[in-house]
């Protein structure tokens, strides 16, 4: 149930290589807190919401792409203001929909 929650490419790997190691529900939560903290994931996390640009031929809807990037914008530590996210993943929208 675990594994069909989990979104993220990077975290769905390390819980499929790390799955078996873990031995209950505590060590699984301490696990995955350490790797959402691991500063390379958070660098990787913080270029994904500056630099990656809606696609609209992905299917994703302008709201859909806000609130993933929302999401994965909710584990950084320290957090980005509520303006730095905003600015950063509505600049390359078009001028209608930002």
């Amino acid at each position: 149930m675990v594994f069909r929650a989990i979104q993220e490419p990077f975290a769905k790997q390390w819980l499929s290589s790390s799955f078996d190691k873990l031995k209950g529900y505590d060590e699984f939560k301490k696990a995955f807190m350490e790797l959402l903290l691991n500063p390379s994931h958070q660098a990787g996390i913080r270029c994904s919401i500056y630099l990656d640009k809606y696609n609209p031929n992905s299917g994703e809807s302008y709201m859909d792409h806000y609130i993933r990037y929302a999401n994965l914008a909710s584990t950084l530590d320290p957090p980005m203001t509520e303006m730095d996210l905003l600015s950063a993943l509505t600049s390359y929208f078009g001028t209608r929909v930002q």
